[in-house]
């Protein structure tokens, strides 16, 4: 039975994000939810699932990220490639949201 609760989900989940243009984020959080809570689940075992889930995303990506600025910046050309990143340059805006954009990624220091 959870097979075919999760094949479902899984169809819901494509259909949220392709048919109904449903932002992916919103639609995998409430699909997660709805899989954890046919399956019987209890809520605090749903919610410790999903956030240990995004948890280890989230984590995976940043090291990826990070992997990926690092030799940039060794060689000098981080501003190019930050630059270019426009979901990086949103997280870290999100994560120092009282820091000050650096001269030359886009800011008004210089007029």
């Amino acid at each position: 039975m959870s097979f075919i609760i999760l094949f479902t989900g899984i169809l819901l989940l494509i259909l949220l994000i392709t048919w109904l243009k449903f932002n992916p984020f919103l639609a995998f959080l409430i699909i997660s939810l709805g899989i954890g809570f046919a399956n019987g689940m209890s809520v605090g075992t749903v919610t410790d699932s999903v956030q240990k889930g995004m948890g280890d995303l989230l984590g995976s990506l940043l090291v990826i990220l990070v992997i990926g600025i690092a030799p940039a910046a060794v060689m000098g050309k981080a501003q190019s490639v930050v630059a270019q990143l426009a979901p990086a340059r949103t997280l870290a805006a999100s994560a120092l949201p009282a820091a000050p954009e650096p001269a030359g990624i886009g800011g008004t220091h210089g007029k």
